[in-house]
């Protein structure tokens, strides 16, 4: 029981962080770096979610996600990067809570992989933005 309650709680902490570091957009230079480290933290509950976890930390990891992306856009939104809405919007859709995509293990496996591989490309262009703006300021 202990072990259900410890894996339920890490997507919560995980969207503290998140929206904490989402909070403190003032402290940096671009509003980017919130994207990077939103991105890093739905690699990570995206890739637990590929292993054989209990049927609450789906829920909870689906919810998270919704949540995060969706800032993902609205902090997108904010620097009009539509391209970056459009994706973020387009996967807070399919990981919504709310209505449920009936696939089967196997597919949600494949689907997770794929989007896992969409975050490492787009976290690597965010962190090339973030550099290249970085230099070039004053």
């Amino acid at each position: 029981m202990e072990n259900l309650i410890f894996i339920t709680a890490i997507p919560i902490l995980l969207f503290a962080f998140g929206y904490c570091v989402m909070g403190k957009k003032e402290l940096y230079n671009t509003p980017n770096i919130s994207a990077i480290v939103n991105n890093l933290l739905a690699i990570v509950v995206i890739y637990t979610c590929t292993r054989n976890m209990p049927y609450e930390y789906y829920l909870l990891a689906k919810f998270y996600l919704f949540v995060l992306f969706m800032a993902n856009s609205f902090t997108f939104y904010y620097s009009s990067r539509f391209d970056a809405i459009i994706l973020n919007c387009a996967i807070a859709v399919l990981y919504n809570p709310f209505i449920k995509f009936s696939f089967k293990k196997h597919d949600w496996n494949k689907i997770d992989n794929f989007i896992i591989a969409i975050l490492i490309f787009a976290l690597l262009a965010e962190i090339v933005l973030f550099f290249r703006l970085k230099i070039k300021s004053p």
